[in-house]
């Protein structure tokens, strides 16, 4: 019994690693292809092969039924998608801010007014965060921000 509770145990790791590296290698190619339409996913590719094994060995030792095999399989699309699902909407937050933020500095400065219609944990509204000196007298230039940018960047990369 306790072979058992230990083989399903270690099932259970494998599939959650399995799952982390599809999802990661899968994201990093839509990133790089854009294709984010594409949501259908063989587990005969790359670390979906070893979640395929690793469930097919189980079902052979008799640790799993292939019920309970087609049943991990399924839900471990289920939260891929689910996954995937709510990357994409946070990508089209992010980026419907982006194009406001676009649309402030169309006169060259983002006042007080439009600070205020940003999220409250938006990086520009931290009173403590990267643009606080840009923020004492209400408003944030695009200067300011291109200043602030530079700054970031060197400290990240140099």
């Amino acid at each position: 019994m306790r072979r058992i509770a230990m083989s399903i145990a270690a099932a259970g790791v494998l599939v959650a690693g399995a799952f982390v590296a599809s999802t990661l290698t899968n994201g990093q190619a839509t990133a790089l292809t854009g294709d984010a339409q594409q949501t259908d996913f063989r587990f005969g590719d790359g670390a979906g092969a070893v979640l395929e094994d690793v469930l097919d060995d189980l079902v052979e030792a008799g640790t799993l039924t292939s019920d309970q095999a087609e049943a991990v399989k399924e839900a471990m699309l289920a939260k891929r998608e689910e996954i995937r699902a709510e990357r994409e909407a946070l990508r089209e937050a992010h980026e419907a801010i982006r194009e406001q933020i676009r649309g402030f500095l169309e006169d060259d400065v983002i006042d007080a007014d439009e600070l205020s219609q940003l999220p409250e944990d938006h990086v520009l509204r931290d009173e403590d965060g990267p643009f606080a000196d840009a923020l004492e007298d209400g408003e944030i230039t695009r200067a300011e921000l291109q200043e602030v940018r530079i700054r970031r960047h060197f400290r990240r990369h140099h």
